[in-house]
């Protein structure tokens, strides 16, 4: 989740941060404003804040950073303007979001309001680390000031004392919490070391986190693109500015700074052609000329059997002489019993030929929601704003921890239950396939071709229809053969399937290759390898070779006693599965 080859850890740390930022924002009119801002000196007095840890680290074998022993430290500072700073009482434990934040893993303060749940930020941050290690130096809503920090080490097994995986940076143990270094000497010292800003000018609360010794994948150009390719509408809307390095991006700059990144950019048809992708996000953020489509059930295929067909023609000409289109998507939402209609900015418009896939993104309160998407988008560009309302709350709602996707796990169900959506993961579902059908709806029907069109013009040789049960109308039975038994039967598991043998087949050792995709609703599903990686499944065989490329898997000798098992699939995906007999 947190470094894959489609979605690096540098870009999970960049969502985290600016979406826990955006989450607290003070001042609705004013912008959000976060610095990113990395350092190198001679560590000096700075030692004594890590010293201790390391000295742990090196106990157990963990990694010490080669710049520590050459008496150097790194470090990044990320820092919030603008913002309520990390609230919560800090002398109870219960119901604290700063509590919540450095001791209560797992209890997530999700409720639909907000992008986050403290619940991937602050391992994001610890991953970002070479140490694992953060600090924060929060300064509150009401001038009260608050300093913490984490450290994750391994397990000390030759302690006879039970000792924690986990390190806090505070003076001492108080009950279920700690006491806190609370001076203001203690607060100085801290802050003029390791450089944060000072709140006491502008906006005077806000939250900063060092993260000591950085991963050398992040840069200045790395955070820029992250913040370009997933906050482009917050940033356009003047509602994010971020700083990174002294490097300024903001919607008066976003354009001129875009293309010099670009090759940061992770999503390939954004990286192929920047400027068009921001000036769609532009062009859907402003009102003018859009056409509402009002739907009054979400029903399956509602949207491409829109019935006003004569305002779907002049749209889809639009697109068919290059033009874009935007649309305002309307449809009911039920809380509490009581119907409303929630809408979605949309626009459409035809992808550049020199672009190798179509844009496709869809953005929840100016923040991308990176796989929702669809497998077959056509020649089509696709944007998708679901901006603050209801809609968005109900969305927050259905994202896994990462805000990667939409899903329908039994934790999402009891969730939109327990805030009072009737309609549960119905509408989830409705969302979910809007771009294919909006893509659909939009591509003008092709007339099918018609085999009879020349029979006018020119004479055909009549074929004598052949009798029932005989072959070219000579009255011989046809000798229809066995229908042919299949070797191996599949069933389903949890996450992911089984192959065993089929009792009826005897002739034993067969060899068969198995091409397993993710089910897209068409015939021939495709795969790519950000779906999944055999290498990162849990395979299980015994008495056959086995071997695997991409998404096929090639057996060897596969008997009556065989038995193999492949797990570790999305278990909210269905998995469409091909079995191909080389025997045959």
């Amino acid at each position: 989740m947190f470094d894959r080859t489609d979605y690096p850890y540098s870009e999970t740390l960049v969502r985290e941060a600016i979406q826990n930022s955006l989450d607290a924002q003070l001042e609705k009119d004013q912008p959000v404003q976060i610095n990113f801002t990395f350092y190198e000196e001679a560590i000096g007095s700075r030692r004594e804040y890590f010293e201790k840890l390391m000295e742990y680290r090196d106990s157990l074998g963990l990694v010490i950073p080669e710049e520590w022993d050459n008496d150097k430290i790194k470090w990044l500072i990320v820092e919030d303007f603008n913002t309520t700073g990390l609230l919560g009482s800090l002398e109870d434990r219960k119901d604290s979001d700063f509590w919540n934040y450095w001791l209560n893993f797992g209890i997530s303060s999700k409720d639909g309001t907000k992008r986050g749940s403290k619940g991937i930020g602050r391992v994001t941050f610890l991953i970002a680390s070479r140490i694992q290690t953060v600090i924060g130096i929060t300064s509150r809503f009401k001038a009260e000031k608050a300093i913490c920090g984490m450290a994750v080490l391994g397990v000390d097994t030759n302690n006879e004392f039970l000792k924690s995986t986990h390190a806090h940076f505070a003076k001492d143990i108080n009950g279920n919490i700690f006491e806190l270094h609370d001076s203001d000497e203690h607060y100085s010292s801290i802050k003029n070391s390791f450089c944060f800003e000072d709140y006491e000018d502008g906006f005077e609360s806000g939250l900063g986190l060092l993260i000591p010794y950085p991963h050398t994948e992040l840069s200045t150009e790395v955070i820029l693109a992250a913040a370009i390719e997933n906050f482009a509408p917050a940033v356009l809307s003047n509602n994010l500015e971020i700083k990174v390095d002294g490097r300024v991006l903001n919607k008066d700059n976003i354009f001129s700074i875009a293309p010099t990144v670009s090759d940061h950019l992770n999503d390939k048809a954004i990286k192929n052609d920047v400027v068009r992708f921001l000036n769609y996000i532009n062009d859907v953020l402003n009102d003018d000329s859009t056409t509402e489509l009002k739907f009054y059930s979400i029903k399956k295929n509602s949207i491409k059997d829109y019935p006003k067909k004569n305002v779907i023609s002049k749209l889809q000409n639009l697109i068919s002489f290059g033009g874009s289109i935007k649309l305002k998507l309307s449809f009911p939402i039920y809380k509490n019993g009581i119907k409303d209609f929630v809408s979605l900015k949309v626009l459409i418009g035809p992808s550049s030929q020199t672009s190798p896939t179509p844009i496709d993104k869809f953005f929840r309160e100016g923040m991308s929601i990176p796989n929702v998407k669809t497998k077959t988008p056509g020649d089509l560009d696709l944007i998708i704003l679901a901006e603050e309302g209801e809609l968005a709350r109900y969305l927050n709602l259905c994202e896994g921890k990462a805000h990667l996707d939409f899903l329908e796990s039994q934790e999402v169900k009891l969730a939109l239950k327990k805030h009072g959506y009737d309609q549960g993961i119905t509408l989830r579902r409705y969302i979910k396939n809007i771009q294919t059908e909006l893509r659909i709806l939009m591509t003008p029907d092709v007339p099918k071709e018609d085999p009879t069109v020349f029979d006018k013009y020119f004479s055909k040789a009549k074929k004598k229809r052949p009798g029932r049960g005989t072959i070219t109308g000579i009255n011989t039975p046809i000798d229809i053969p066995p229908r042919k038994v299949s070797p191996v039967q599949v069933s389903e598991l949890h996450n992911g399937l089984k192959i065993s043998a089929e009792k009826k087949f005897t002739e034993w050792p067969v060899n068969f290759e198995t091409i397993i995709t993710y089910s897209d609703g068409t015939r021939s599903p495709s795969w790519n390898i950000h779906d999944f990686s055999f290498d990162k499944l849990n395979l299980n065989y015994q008495q056959c070779e086995l071997s695997y490329v991409d998404n096929k898997v090639l057996v060897k000798g596969f008997s009556s006693e065989t038995i193999i098992s492949i797990t570790g699939f999305d278990p909210n995906r269905e998995l469409d599965i091909k079995i191909i007999n080389q025997n045959a």
